[in-house]
């Protein structure tokens, strides 16, 4: 019996209910002790008092959030990597995990907006910038909207940890005739040859490898089981303006 994605998360919603009423009441609390401190705890109300705190508040929001999402991400891969060393998750080869695809129609332009929310927030936090360059997209890509997502963010969480702090990720997102491509490329040290060979593969942790220590090696290896299993493929390669990592993730239509 094929173990699913959903089994791995156990059916549960990324963002539920519990998550919306604690990320209220927490990023209010904090936002009125800020708002408070900035005007000497005078507690009488006025309009720049709550223009400051109703932008604390989205700002906390959103940040809240996306670190859910993150911890909920970090929770799926381990879960995978539990289930690995328990045999309860079968895949069809050495290389390739299976998952339940749920396709479903993705506006592209609303969705690449999403993730640039995303991307943004992490790069902020990170010191990093970022460069986004969007060409030719679809209006519509049908596909597994949430396990995409994770591919995506994998490869981004990877070009994070090593590019160095005050450098840019480039992201380029690009359509063509058949094929939906998307390109990550950092400024860090870029692949080494045992990791072009290497890295797609499940547990592989070299010394420079971009699998991620924080993803047991496993980063890059469920990125290319999601791609493939969208029929699309993952390339790795190293940039020849920046020297660092280039990622491509190429879906089809």
């Amino acid at each position: 019996m094929i173990k699913s994605y959903d089994y791995i998360l156990g059916n549960g919603k990324f963002i539920n209910l519990f998550d919306i009423i604690t990320g209220v009441i927490i990023c209010s609390a904090i936002s009125f002790c800020l708002t408070e401190t900035l005007f000497s705890f005078n507690f009488k109300l006025s309009f720049q008092k709550v223009l400051i705190f109703t932008i604390l508040f989205l700002l906390l929001l959103l940040l809240f959030y996306y670190f859910i999402k993150q911890r909920r991400y970090k929770l799926l891969d381990d879960k995978i990597v539990f289930g690995f060393r328990k045999k309860e998750i079968l895949y069809r080869n050495i290389n390739s995990l299976v998952f339940t695809l749920t396709y479903r129609p993705i506006d592209v332009l609303s969705y690449v907006e999403q993730l640039r929310g995303q991307i943004d927030a992490l790069c902020q936090t990170k010191k990093i910038g970022l460069q986004m360059e969007l060409e030719h997209l679809p209006d519509v890509l049908s596909a597994d909207k949430l396990l995409l997502e994770r591919a995506i963010m994998n490869v981004i969480n990877n070009a994070m940890d090593y590019s160095p702090q005050d450098s840019s990720i480039h992201i380029s997102i690009i359509g063509g005739k058949q094929h939906l491509k998307i390109t990550v490329t950092d400024a860090g040290p870029g692949f080494s040859q045992e990791d072009l060979l290497h890295a797609k593969e499940q547990f592989y942790m070299a010394d420079h490898s971009r699998s991620s220590n924080m993803h047991f090696g496993m980063g890059l290896f469920i990125t290319k089981s999601i791609v493939q299993q969208h029929g699309g493929q993952l390339d790795l390669s190293n940039s020849e303006k920046t020297g660092g990592a280039q990622v491509t993730i190429s879906i089809p239509y």
